[in-house]
């Protein structure tokens, strides 16, 4: 005997699966239907209370203003408010069949979030993203649909804990970037794609791939290997420094690489590889943000600036509010010249305190003047031993006589080294302690999610 289809619906959309799904979604909505639940089959004893966490609504007791009792509040409902799942936006996923003459199908779609907050299996897998820090898996519905379909124990465990061991802590935060990677194949596509980063040389893979998530989807042939050949043409360029730089650049679109590229070469950049290489993050500022740099240096006297850009990338970081104050220091004040700094460009990444309080110590010393790069950019030691020929300790003092408070900048080498390498060492203890709380409580959530599932499996009539 065929299921009435008002009836099936009914049961699919209990077991959280969008019984009347439009065609995308019906194709493969849930790989593994998720069996009816009866609402009377208690969970084990042993794990009541875990089960009660995820599915049992817990109720307000409040008289209404009738001297009625309120009715009871549900876990579900709450989380679906929270969440951004609307009415409306219910409706639009689980529309109603115009063709359907069963008057139980074309009624109001809106009392279908009704019947989804009475699905333990859809409370189980909002619950579930919830704990793991999505925070609004409505837009995430709009962009994925069959998100709440997947099976939390052999669908999403399986490819958040391939995230964990790369060392990506924030599964979340990747989710929100990109829910479909919870259908990626996990050899296919999960493993394919962090070979191929790996064999380019890419090392920081977990910070890769939790900034541009989408490369798990990515075609090899279309998307990934014209963007690689590119930049593999570009003579002197170091291809695993700039990947490892740039995660959300690169396969961005090859045509905007090809625009940036013929750009840079335009302003005068003969070895555009080696800047590239000594700076990929050229390759990440918009065209009209280079372009108004390369105005700017134009309009102070530089007729040659893309030879600035060749010897100091990261001059093209720097904001024209910065780069005025610092010009117009070296040019007038310390009174050199354009050439000056067109043989040391890297003199306009110091900060203006820098050149400041060093011009005033070389002028307090009476030392004679040296070339820029000397100046500025030597060791403090070495500024004061040879540059001013003075004793160690003298900037210091110097600086606490303007009245000027000891910074950072001015620690000896090794102090620096030290600070660096503790904070290094501070951040990757954060990031372990991070992965092994994430990985607990990746467990205890898929826990859960079995415990939710016992009841429906134990009432799954055979055959079914």
């Amino acid at each position: 005997m065929t299921m009435p289809r008002a009836a099936l619906g009914l049961r699919l959309l209990r077991a959280g699966v969008p019984a009347l799904a439009p065609a995308r979604l019906r194709a493969g909505l849930c790989s593994t239907p998720v069996p009816p639940v009866d609402s009377s089959a208690a969970p084990p004893a042993e794990s009541a209370a875990a089960a009660a966490e995820v599915t049992s609504p817990p109720t307000e007791a409040s008289a209404s203003s009738d001297g009625g009792s309120a009715a009871p509040v549900s876990v579900a409902s709450a989380l679906l408010q929270r969440h951004g799942i609307t009415r409306e936006l219910i409706r639009e996923l689980l529309p109603t069949d115009p063709t359907s003459s069963d008057p139980a199908e074309s009624s109001d779609p809106a009392t279908s979030l009704a019947e989804a907050e009475l699905s333990p299996a859809f409370a189980s897998r909002l619950s579930f993203l919830d704990a793991l820090g999505v925070r609004n898996v409505g837009e995430l519905l709009k962009e994925h649909p069959p998100l709440l379909s997947y099976d939390v124990r052999t669908q999403v465990a399986p490819r958040l804990g391939y995230l964990l061991n790369l060392g990506v802590a924030d599964v979340g935060r990747v989710l929100e970037k990109c829910p479909a990677i919870l259908g990626a194949d996990l050899s296919e596509e999960f493993h394919q794609k962090v070979q191929i980063l790996q064999s380019l040389g890419v090392k920081r893979i977990a910070k890769w791939i939790a900034l541009n998530p989408r490369v798990i989807l990515m075609d090899v042939e279309t998307e990934l290997r014209p963007a690689i050949e590119l930049l593999r043409s570009v003579k002197g360029l170091d291809l695993s420094k700039v990947l490892d730089a740039l995660p959300t650049v690169v396969f961005a679109g090859t045509g905007e690489l090809e625009k940036k590229l013929e750009y840079l070469r335009g302003v005068g950049i003969n070895n555009i590889g080696q800047a590239l290489t000594k700076y990929p993050n050229l390759l990440g500022y918009t065209i009209s943000s280079l372009e108004s740099k390369v105005e700017f240096l134009k309009s102070r006297g530089f007729d040659k600036p893309g030879d600035l850009i060749a010897r100091n990338p990261r001059l093209m970081s720097r904001p024209v509010g910065d780069l005025t104050p610092k010009l117009d220091f070296v040019l007038n004040t310390m009174g050199r010249s354009l050439d000056d700094i067109a043989e040391f460009p890297h003199i306009l990444n110091y900060s203006l305190e820098h050149l400041q309080r060093r011009h005033a110590f070389v002028e307090d010393s009476g030392a004679e003047k040296k070339r820029l790069q000397r100046t500025f950019r030597a060791s403090l030691s070495l500024f004061e031993k040879k540059v001013c020929k003075k004793p160690l300790g003298s900037f210091d003092d110097f600086v606490a006589q303007r009245g000027e408070p000891h910074l950072t900048p001015f620690a000896r080498h090794g102090d620096t080294f030290m600070v660096r390498h503790q904070a290094k060492q501070a951040k990757d203890e954060k990031l372990a302690a991070e992965l092994r709380e994430a990985k607990a409580k990746l467990a205890e959530l898929v826990q859960q999610a079995a415990v939710a599932a016992a009841p429906a499996a134990a009432e799954t009539p055979p055959g079914a």
